[in-house]
């Protein structure tokens, strides 16, 4: 898959197999296309070069006028957690997670809400479940968010940053979580500069 901005190559001709059960790391400088990476395999940004496949699903940069039905069956296979968080503000954090297995999973609220309370003990904030965004740290908002993208339950989990605004227990929190999502038959890649 190649990528350009702006004149710029930021991806060119990357090629990568990644395997259900396994984490990816990409490390590298600021700039460097971590984040456009992550944007074009959740196919949110569109590629100039190639081919991005997920389970049954791929998009092609060779296609002309990819259908929305495509398009979106494609982005259901994965779930991204952003560097800048994106939560809902209007919806405290119990909502912001079983936001996505409602209304797209098609989950009862009951058992969305299950979901979303288990998972809320594995990251130490089942006590926020009842708060806004705006009441939680930095740190808080981070781990609502990545449990907001496993709650959708992906075949490939993508993360700008995870672990950026987190002190270093609530980051091997995270790091414990994501290999136990792995271990279940998913693929993590995780983008950082360190």
């Amino acid at each position: 898959m190649s990528k350009t901005v702006q004149n710029s190559t930021l991806i060119e001709n990357i090629n990568l197999d990644l395997e259900a059960g396994k984490i990816l790391g990409v490390i590298g400088p600021s700039g460097n296309g971590k984040t456009t990476l992550l944007l074009c395999m959740a196919g949110l940004l569109p590629f100039e070069k190639g081919s991005i496949t997920i389970g049954d699903r791929s998009i092609s940069a060779e296609e002309s006028g990819i259908s929305k039905e495509k398009l979106w069956a494609f982005r259901k296979k994965s779930g991204i957690v952003f560097q800048h968080l994106h939560l809902f503000p209007h919806l405290t954090v119990l909502g912001n997670i079983i936001e996505a297995p409602v209304h797209v999973k098609k989950s009862t609220k009951e058992a969305a809400e299950f979901e979303a309370r288990e998972l809320l003990k594995k990251l130490a904030i089942e006590q926020h479940l009842n708060k806004f965004p705006e009441e939680l740290s930095g740190g808080e908002q981070q781990r609502v968010a990545i449990l907001r993208a496993i709650a959708m339950n992906p075949e490939v989990l993508l993360l700008d940053e995870p672990t950026s605004a987190l002190d270093p227990i609530r980051s091997g929190d995270v790091r414990n979580l994501l290999r136990e999502f792995a271990d279940s038959g998913h693929t993590v890649v995780i983008v950082s500069h360190s």
